[in-house]
């Protein structure tokens, strides 16, 4: 049975890393264009990160390599990163127990918050935004 969706979620990993916007988007357009290769007509959807400490100034600019990604690949975009709050979110999730103290990686109900909010938009769009 084919997959109904393809969901990517990346992003926190390349603000670390010393790549740069063509090759990024590059690996991207490579990974969606094999995807579909395998299943022509597959949707797919790519996920921002989240904020986190080490890396907040480069987080911005590399949500918005996905956007323009999302659009070249004719794939849906969800801004992870607005949703949970933007600049000082991961701060906030460390407050409430919901992020570890590496100022990168979340816990257990941090993930499951992240997860809840992927999902509300997902119920938005099937109920046409009436959530």
């Amino acid at each position: 049975m084919l997959p109904i969706s393809f969901i990517i979620a990346l992003g926190t990993n390349e603000a670390f890393a010393p790549i740069e916007k063509e090759e990024f988007q590059n690996n991207i357009a490579t990974l969606i264009q094999k995807f579909r290769e395998a299943a022509p007509g597959l949707p797919v959807l790519l996920i921002s990160p989240p904020d986190n400490m080490p890396k907040q100034n480069r987080v911005p600019e590399i949500i918005s390599w996905l956007r323009e990604s999302a659009a070249a690949n004719k794939a849906a975009f969800f801004n992870l990163y607005t949703a949970s709050g933007g600049k000082g979110s991961f701060r906030k999730a460390q407050l409430k127990k919901q992020a570890s103290g590496d100022g990168v990686h979340y816990v257990k109900p941090g993930y499951e918050n992240q997860a809840e909010l992927i999902w509300k938009a997902f119920s938005k769009l099937f109920t046409g935004g009436r959530n």
